[in-house]
């Protein structure tokens, strides 16, 4: 129960009563409208297609599996790992358990999760896949 000691007043703080949803509804208007949501995960989808289409080519890294969403988890050698980063790039370290045991990272490789947004651009889609 000590944990519990001002919880309200650090709920309200950072926003999660009812009262400030009005504000987060705004933001999901603008969102819906006209499409726009579509057309932004559309984006996102085609980014990461380009990202696994790359991956599927290349012979340093594979695919840890298929999917149809903006999320691309793929086996790639340490050193990759180190020049994204170095770049100023991010790719997420996966467990390398979630993977078929056939896809699996072996010694130098690393399981990674990267994730194409919106924003993400065919240069940046392109210079990953030029590191590779």
């Amino acid at each position: 129960p000590k944990l519990f000691e001002g919880m309200e007043q650090r709920r309200q703080r950072a926003g999660h009563v009812f009262s400030k949803a009005r504000f987060v509804a705004a933001q999901f208007e603008g969102y819906f409208a006209d499409g726009g949501w579509l057309k932004r995960a559309g984006h996102a989808n085609g980014m990461a297609e380009r990202l696994r289409a790359g991956l599927r080519k290349s012979n340093r890294a594979r695919l840890a599996w298929e999917s149809d969403i903006n999320e691309v988890f793929a086996v790639v050698p340490v050193e990759v790992l180190a020049a994204v980063r170095a770049a100023g790039g991010m790719m997420h370290e996966w467990p390398a358990e979630t993977a078929r045991e056939d896809r699996r990272p072996g010694d130098g490789e690393v399981m990674v999760r990267m994730v194409t947004s919106w924003a993400t651009g065919e240069a940046e889609v392109e210079g990953f896949l030029g590191l590779l």
